[in-house]
């Protein structure tokens, strides 16, 4: 954790943004995923399913949005999403990822946090959201 803070219900964590997606990054994302749906790395064949051009895997966000909990809590203290894909991302588009703590389970050493969670594109439209859960030390929590 990068700050020393007490964090409360209401607090929103701190924002990740990614660079716009390119379509190198979405082509790298299928080999790595092993996704690979031509609908994400063929332009003629996502134009001839009536889309304008390739787009992001909806996991990308969902990596974007644990890489947001991780650098605010370290990957030892994230426990878990479930999240839903809402809009599609396509290339050139910018995300931000960030929360808010909803809840708090605190125990005599750590506290159990539960988000309110979501990647947004640069134009505020939420592209994926959803539930997530972290833990911290309960000194730090109130």
């Amino acid at each position: 954790m990068s700050e020393t803070r007490k964090w409360r219900i209401g607090d929103a964590i701190p924002y990740l943004t990614k660079t716009p997606i390119t379509k190198t990054q979405i082509v790298m994302y299928t080999g790595a995923s092993g996704d690979f749906n031509p609908i994400h790395w063929d332009q003629e064949f996502a134009k001839s399913g009536g889309y304008p051009g390739v787009f992001a895997h909806g996991m990308i966000s969902a990596g974007f949005i644990a890489q947001c909990l991780t650098d605010w809590v370290g990957v030892r203290n994230f426990r878990e999403t479930n999240l839903r894909f809402k809009r599609i991302v396509w290339p050139g588009d910018t995300l931000t990822c960030g929360g808010v703590i909803d809840g708090v389970e605190k125990g005599p050493e750590t506290a159990l946090l539960t988000l309110r969670v979501w990647a947004k594109n640069q134009k505020g439209e939420e592209v994926t959201s959803g539930t997530a859960k972290v833990s911290l030390p309960a000194s730090t929590v109130e």
